[in-house]
């Protein structure tokens, strides 16, 4: 009995050592207008059409930081309006954003480990965020 209890008592103490935290916050910027119904005067969908100019492919080393990576590239290579493409890899520890209702105002959620590995497999995003680090 006692063999079988160690072990499970160490694999129950490493599921619960992650140190995960979720943040949400609410930053209604026009509580009005996000109240306001659909407009009947904009389109259901609009198309914009765009011209690539370049692509930059992006390796990371062991180890680095991805966001501080990122930054970096985007600050060097002068970059102003890019779409993140496609990424996959694993990474050590992780914050995530996402958005946590359905209704205006958005609900931001942010969940961050700073102890947990995760798998990357697909990250996309419009870098004007980014590009104003």
């Amino acid at each position: 009995m006692h063999k079988l209890f160690a072990p499970l008592l160490i694999a129950f103490s490493f599921a619960f050592a992650g140190q995960e935290t979720r943040r949400e916050a609410v930053h209604p910027a026009n509580p009005a207008g996000d109240a306001r119904p659909n407009s009947d005067q904009v389109p259901d969908v609009t198309v914009f059409a765009s011209h690539v100019q370049r692509i930059v492919v992006l390796r990371f080393k062991y180890n680095t930081d991805l966001l501080a990576g990122l930054v970096k590239t985007v600050k060097e290579q002068k970059i102003r309006n890019a779409v993140i493409l496609s990424a996959i890899g694993s990474v050590r520890n992780y914050q995530v954003h996402q958005v946590g209702n359905r209704e205006f105002p958005p609900k931001d959620v942010f969940v961050k480990d700073a102890t947990a590995p995760a798998d990357k497999t697909s990250m996309g995003f419009r870098c004007p965020s980014l590009c104003r680090i």
